[in-house]
């Protein structure tokens, strides 16, 4: 924890300071996780700019611990371009205390999805991560196999039969979906 934390609680007591506090870690926090992304992917300001529609001096300004003009739609193209997703959430400013206190570029830093621990496996069938839904206790794979396979595979007849359907087949012939409630 930090050695400010106990003197921040008190600050946290007016009002006008606990927001304004809370509005220049989020600039601070939005802007140095858009600059170590970059980075981490080995991009420059220039090409961050390209993939998002705008100049090499707009993304300086968005780096920008100052700038608080933040745009939803500017920062869901900055998601994109750097593989992850963007995450907006109200919290407790207790939680700030904390955040505040773990601050750093490490911490900022997330994996693409092709590097995300989460969709590392690869199926046997594709090179496509194999996609799996929770039903019940069990992890449940997502069949993506070939459609003339899925015909004769007990298994997935058994899965598409107790848990629902697959949602379509792609032009390769691979089968995709999420795997839900039947409601019969």
């Amino acid at each position: 924890m930090s050695e400010y934390r106990p003197d921040l609680r008190k600050e946290f007591a007016d009002e006008e300071y606990r927001y304004a506090y809370a509005e220049d870690y989020l600039n601070t926090y939005v802007a140095t996780q858009i600059r170590v992304l970059r980075e981490q992917r080995g991009m420059n300001q220039e090409k961050l700019a390209e993939l998002i529609g705008t100049k090499q001096s707009g993304i300086s300004r968005l780096e920008n611990v100052n700038y608080s003009a933040w745009k939803t739609e500017t920062l869901r193209k900055i998601a994109h371009a750097l593989g992850v997703r963007l995450r907006i959430s109200f919290e407790t400013f207790g939680s700030l205390l904390d955040e505040t206190a773990k601050f750093s570029p490490e911490g900022l830093q997330r994996e693409t999805f092709e590097k995300d621990p989460a969709f590392a496996e690869t199926s046997q069938f594709t090179e496509v991560p194999q996609l799996r839904k929770v039903v019940g206790d069990d992890y449940v794979p997502l069949v993506n196999s070939a459609a003339e396979n899925l015909s004769r595979d007990d298994d997935a007849k058994r899965l598409t039969g107790q848990f629902g359907s697959l949602q379509k087949q792609s032009e390769k012939g691979y089968l995709y979906g999420v795997v839900g409630n039947n409601p019969g």
